[in-house]
């Protein structure tokens, strides 16, 4: 939202929706108490901080949709069937995504296709499905219902600049030819210029590194162990009991291949006891099967094994999580935290050890933002996860390790984790859990990764043009057309990660921050698309205070970041 904020209020945008942002904003940090946060609660409170959550979701998400039909509306020449594809990083894009296209069920064509300047690009239908759309007429009161056939495409929208936009026109057309070759190269392997993937007999995946020839086996292997703990501590059962997923009733089917994307689907079922014993000294003789489903896809010039695992839980009282084995020669990891990556050993010296007096023995695994991982100059993986907040790095074959889910339904030790008041039986998370995480080959550690982990935490947005509430209004004035159908806004060029492109607080240009998270200085350039006007910088602190202002090259500013830094701008741009 903040990043299309911005971008709105440069282009002279007014009536934006800065009081529903702010509304949005305090639900978040509403759910920001420690216990809140760490989702630590009875069951009543972990209800309002989950709605909290999804109400400032669903307002966020309109927001986008009211500024994005609002930027289409901006663009010259713009059409009557269309699609936006937004980029909301600060570094150009070109890659392959998939799109939902809705057309009318009473149409007089087969098949949608794509265009970007009159000239068809690239497309495959995935599938198609019927569906309802309503559309709601505030003026008039009335709500209008239309029948819809909603093709799912994979298309190749070209370079989407920094921070930017492209705009395609939606056309009806004959059936597209169906591809007959892809990026699946047999039936259990993907492939394209830097990986090869392929689905091992126990569901594992082997990934070989064109780049360097080393070969990763045994990843994405799932491993289950006991959960005797509480809301607030993990701690295995006494007699504990680790399951090791071995690929039980494997299913493996081709579900995309074209040249744009491959997708293997992997089904398999994970046997792990069912629960701890009445003492909760052990796990239960009881055994169930947790349904694990896996899509394992690959794009062309994609650096990196992107995985969306579905889990359908029903154990109790246990910790999954899903293993990468790197079989590096090192005892240091690192972990991606808020503006830094920090190393630690993989297990600090007295693991599992109790100090006289404490409830909890050191542990060897730790929170991570974005990333973790393992290096050693020959070997590497880096794994990244969006929303997965766990990782620990075991010794055998250094094998780094997510954490999915953590079951259990005691609030705290104690009398709260025996009294009946005090249970949070939806802290088992049983039913259906879903995951994306990607896997990455780094031998030289997280710096040369970084800008794909970037892109693949922060997909292209792609967005069908559609009713805006506001036209049928008697008193909409139409904003002016004048935006190029493709262009960018901010570029970030330089070995930094950005964290926030926002409206500032006081109404004065929008704030660009950005942080080193490497050891040496690094050498960042930031540019604004040729449309723009960059009218002045100032550095500030992160509270957008103590302005200073920078010496501008036309467009243009450069600064060095010291290691471990974080820099905050106050950013002028207008269209020229």
């Amino acid at each position: 939202v903040e990043p299309l904020m911005s971008l709105m209020k440069s282009l002279g945008e007014t009536d934006l929706p800065e009081a529903e942002l702010a509304m949005a904003w305090e639900l978040i940090l509403q759910n920001h108490a420690h216990d809140s946060l760490c989702c630590a609660n009875s069951d009543p409170s972990y209800h309002e901080i989950y709605v909290r959550y999804e109400k400032a979701d669903d307002i966020a998400r309109e927001i986008c949709n009211e500024l994005e039909q609002r930027l289409i509306r901006r663009l010259t020449n713009y059409p009557q069937e269309a699609i936006l594809v937004r980029n909301p990083t600060p570094v150009d894009r070109s890659e392959t995504i998939s799109v939902d296209v809705l057309v009318s069920a009473q149409r007089d064509f087969a098949e949608p296709h794509v265009f970007c300047n009159g000239v068809e690009i690239p497309a495959h239908v995935q599938s198609v499905r019927p569906d309802m759309v309503l559309r709601y007429v505030p003026f008039s009161g009335f709500v209008g219902q239309l029948s819809v056939a909603v093709f799912r495409l994979t298309i190749d929208p070209g370079t989407i600049p920094a921070m930017g936009w492209k705009l395609l026109e939606i056309k009806g057309g004959k059936p597209h030819d169906r591809a007959v070759d892809g990026l699946v190269t047999g039936q259990n392997t993907l492939e394209n210029e830097h990986l090869k993937v392929e689905v091992c007999p126990d569901a594992t995946l082997t990934v070989t590194d064109k780049a360097t020839g080393k070969v990763y086996t045994g990843l994405n292997r799932f491993m289950d162990s006991g959960e005797a703990g509480c809301g607030f501590i993990h701690s295995a059962p006494q007699n504990d009991h680790y399951a090791v997923s071995t690929g039980k009733n494997l299913d493996i089917a081709i579900t995309e291949n074209n040249p744009m994307c491959g997708e293997i689907t992997v089904s398999q079922d994970f046997v792990v006891p069912k629960g701890l014993t009445p003492d909760s000294l052990a796990r239960s003789a009881e055994k169930t099967d947790i349904h694990l489903v896996t899509k394992v896809i690959l794009r062309p010039g994609q650096t990196y094994v992107e995985l969306q695992t579905d889990v359908e839980n029903t154990a109790k009282d246990h910790r999954l999580r899903v293993a990468f084995p790197s079989d590096t020669k090192t005892d240091t990891g690192y972990a991606g935290q808020p503006y830094d990556v920090y190393s630690r050993p993989i297990q600090p010296e007295g693991v599992n050890h109790y100090d006289d007096g404490t409830w909890e023995p050191l542990h060897g695994f730790y929170p991570m933002h974005d990333i973790c991982g393992i290096a050693d100059g020959d070997r590497g993986v880096t794994i990244a996860g969006d929303g997965l907040m766990e990782y620990e790095i075991m010794p055998m074959r250094n094998t780094v390790t997510l954490t999915l889910l953590r079951a259990t339904d005691r609030l705290h030790v104690g009398v709260m984790g025996a009294g009946s008041k005090f249970k949070i039986h939806e802290a088992q998370l049983l039913g259906k859990q879903s995951y994306r995480y990607a896997f990455f080959p780094s031998a030289e550690g997280f710096a040369p990764v970084m800008p794909a982990v970037e892109c693949f935490r922060h997909p292209l947005v792609p967005v069908q043009k559609d009713f805006l509430e506001a036209e049928c209004m008697p008193d909409y004035v139409p904003a002016p057309v004048n935006v190029p159908a493709c262009a960018g806004f901010i570029h970030v060029d330089g070995d930094v990660v950005t964290t926030c492109l926002k409206p500032a607080e006081n109404g004065d240009g929008v704030i660009l921050r950005f942080y080193n998270p490497v050891a040496e200085a690094k050498n960042v350039t930031v540019s604004l698309d040729p449309m723009w006007h960059l009218a002045g910088v100032n550095q500030v602190r992160m509270d957008e205070t103590m302005d200073a202002p920078v010496a501008l090259n036309g467009d243009t500013f450069s600064v060095t970041v010291p290691s471990k830094k974080i820099m905050t701008y106050r950013i002028h741009a207008e269209i020229k």
